[in-house]
């Protein structure tokens, strides 16, 4: 049983939740324009989007030893699971995960491609996801450790997982996609600074250099609020690409709301890095987000 929730805990499963939000989003967006949606490829792309977020996990794990194994902020969703980092866990298992989650990311891609209609440019798409997730934490690319890691989140998950969803039910391009993530790609850029946050010293002393570590606690916390600003405006200006106006006030205001969250706590989170309600509640909104207009489009659609 030990190592049973030692393996649960290194996989990280409460991340699953936005990878079903984002797929469901994607779905949403394909209704909203009259496509009929397919149960089959919805599972199958949801088979994917958790594949490659479990094999993410897992690399990150493997990469990240040095920096989890000092990090005395850990959070339930920053600073890793230290399962691996403190040896709970065998480097063996791990690269077996590692592998198997991989493996199962592409067997998911290649039946949504080639056996479900979605097409080689799909398969294509998924292909830059996976690499991208492995390549945060692990060599040669490491993008978490060369300042670019937070724009890597935010392309991968708010960009790629719903368009991803989209493309395999709409079967074509439309810039509705483009209105309804360029916002989440905003909001995950600001999520990166909180969940960073405790994970300074750490990721100093590691050579991890992350944007907290190069701008600095206070500034980074700065740019999070700049950056759900920025995607309040992208959501107004959504609608000139499709975004229904209910759809782009509500993700504009949720957003907002967040900001004020944002500012509200920074006092809380200098005292105490690990504050549990800094990374629950912007993860909390991050989810409001994605749900709130996969609900409103999908209610347009029907």
């Amino acid at each position: 049983m030990r190592i049973v929730k030692s393996l649960v805990k290194l996989l990280r499963p409460q991340f699953l939740v936005a990878g079903l939000f984002l797929n469901l989003l994607g779905a949403a967006v394909a209704a909203h324009l009259g496509s009929d949606i397919s149960l089959t490829k919805l599972l199958t792309f949801q088979l994917v989007i958790s594949s490659c977020q479990l094999a993410g996990a897992v690399a990150n794990e493997y990469a990240d030893t040095g920096t989890d194994a000092i990090n005395k902020n850990r959070t339930w969703f920053s600073g890793g699971s230290g399962e691996f980092a403190l040896g709970r866990i065998s480097r063996r298992a791990v690269i077996a995960l590692g592998v198997f989650w991989t493996i199962s990311a592409v067997a998911g891609m290649s039946i949504l491609s080639f056996l479900l209609g979605g097409g080689v440019g799909l398969f294509a798409l998924m292909i830059v996801g996976l690499v991208m997730a492995l390549g945060y934490s692990i060599r040669p690319l490491r993008f978490s450790y060369r300042g670019v890691g937070e724009l890597t989140m935010g392309a991968m998950v708010s960009f790629l997982g719903p368009t991803a969803s989209f493309l395999a039910q709409h079967g074509s391009w439309d810039n509705s996609i483009l209105a309804v993530t360029t916002p989440l790609v905003f909001q995950m850029m600001a999520l990166m600074m909180v969940v960073e946050y405790p994970d300074f010293e750490a990721d100093s002393v590691s050579g991890k250099r992350n944007l907290v570590v190069r701008l600095g606690r206070d500034r980074a916390w700065a740019f999070g609020i700049a950056m759900l600003l920025l995607g309040a405006a992208s959501a107004l200006i959504g609608m000139a690409l499709g975004l229904p106006s209910i759809a782009a006030v509500a993700m504009a205001l949720i957003l907002l709301l967040e900001t004020a969250f944002f500012w509200g706590i920074q006092g809380i989170v200098r005292r105490k890095p690990s504050f549990f309600w800094s990374t629950a509640g912007v993860s909390g909104f991050y989810i409001l987000a994605i749900g709130a207009t996969a609900a409103l489009l999908a209610g347009i659609g029907l």
